[in-house]
């Protein structure tokens, strides 16, 4: 009793050259095609894998990619450069999603502006989303991300500031 057996192992997998392949992007069919204005995204995400996976898929798509490994990058490549919406993964390294939206929207208090921010992650439990929201977070998507609520928050984003442009 109290005494038990270590087994150590090492697996070998491929890597997947075919992005359907992924679970990350479950149902999303990469097709060149219109999917509205071709907007400027910063991608905040830490997980190399995820961060090409979403950059092909929002490329494919006309849209400009940023991608942002942490929060702390998030916010600092928010400051410097001109984006229509964040991606922003809620786990990451040194500042995660919450803290770093919650930054962005101090910032905004301060010198004006609003940018849409929709979280992504793979929390999608009851609650979650309405403690995004609370977070200063415009919109969710749970990860697996499906590419028709992405393809439709973006439309949103873009018709937005189609008609803001407008009324300005």
């Amino acid at each position: 009793i109290g005494v038990g057996t270590t087994f150590y192992f090492t697996l070998e997998f491929q890597i997947a050259n075919n992005l359907k392949e992924s679970a990350v992007l479950q149902g999303a069919e990469l097709q060149e095609g219109e999917h509205g204005e071709a907007l400027h995204i910063l991608v905040a995400e830490d997980n190399h894998i995820n961060q090409e996976l979403i950059r092909r898929l929002l490329q494919r798509r006309g849209h400009a990619v940023t991608i942002a490994c942490d929060g702390n990058e998030t916010i600092s490549q928010f400051q410097s450069g001109s984006f229509d919406v964040i991606l922003m993964d809620i786990q990451m390294p040194n500042l995660g999603g919450i803290e770093a939206t919650e930054q962005i929207r101090k910032l905004e208090r301060e010198r004006g502006g609003h940018i849409p921010i929709i979280a992504l992650t793979a929390n999608a439990m009851y609650g979650d989303r309405e403690r995004y929201l609370a977070k200063g977070m415009d919109e969710y998507i749970s990860k697996p991300i499906k590419k028709e609520l992405l393809d439709e928050m973006l439309d949103r984003v873009s018709k937005r500031q189609f008609l803001e442009k407008a009324n300005s």
